[in-house]
C-alpha cells in the first residue's frame, strides 16, 4: 500500500519535471528573441546617430545595477 503511493508520488514527480523541460526552452527561446531583437535595433540606430549608444549604455548600466 505505501509502494503505491510512492508510485503516485514518483508519476507526479516526473510530470512536473517534464512540464519545467518544455517550459524553461520557451522561456530561453523568448529571451533569446527579445534579446537579438533588442542589439538588431540599438546596432540599427547606432548606424543613424551614435548619440543612441551614450544614451543607452548608462541607461542599460544604471538597470542591471539596480537589479542587483
Amino acid at each position: 500500500m505505501i509502494e503505491v503511493g510512492f508510485l503516485g508520488v514518483k508519476k507526479q514527480a516526473s510530470s512536473d519535471q517534464s512540464r519545467l523541460d518544455t517550459e524553461v526552452q520557451y522561456s530561453l527561446s523568448g529571451l533569446m528573441m527579445a534579446s537579438i531583437q533588442l542589439i538588431g535595433v540599438l546596432v540599427v540606430m547606432s548606424q543613424v546617430s551614435m548619440v543612441i549608444l551614450l544614451i543607452f549604455l548608462p541607461v542599460a548600466a544604471a538597470c542591471l545595477w539596480m537589479q542587483v
